[in-house]
């Protein structure tokens, strides 16, 4: 009988142990950069950009306002309007770096929502910042 306790507890710790490394993935960040290049094809120079991120607003919502619908019309070749669809995790911070860095948030970040200082990878942020441009992020 006590054996059967014993494997019932060593069956335990093992599942915990591998949903934890499954689930609560830990992520190594790269700090190296990508270089800057202008001469890429596709790539267009602007003298200004006004980009916009707002959280928890609902496309379906989006679409129905009026000033973003008629900003989409007067200036379809200047403004787009993406939908974005958000998997769980789903904090402020994690939603913005993945959309600035390219990368794929994990549960464990959600700690770093309510702390965070900086973000050290290579991002859109970043790589306007280094290029000299004048860039306010809010």
């Amino acid at each position: 009988m006590r054996w059967r306790a014993l494997l019932v507890a060593v069956l335990h710790a093992a599942a915990i142990a591998l949903f934890a490394r499954g689930f609560l993935l830990t992520k190594t960040s790269l700090t190296d950069t990508s270089p800057l290049s202008d001469s890429q094809p596709g790539s267009t120079s602007f003298d200004r950009v006004v980009f916009i991120v707002v959280d928890a607003l609902r496309y379906d919502f989006a679409v129905g306002l009026p000033s973003l619908e008629d900003t989409l019309a007067r200036h379809p070749d200047h403004s787009v309007l993406f939908r974005f669809r958000a998997d769980a995790p789903t904090t402020t911070l994690q939603r913005l770096k993945a959309l600035m860095t390219g990368t794929l948030p994990t549960f464990i970040e959600a700690g770093a929502n309510f702390a965070s200082w900086a973000v050290t990878e290579d991002s859109l942020v970043g790589q306007w910042h280094s290029s000299g441009r004048r860039i306010a992020f809010l």
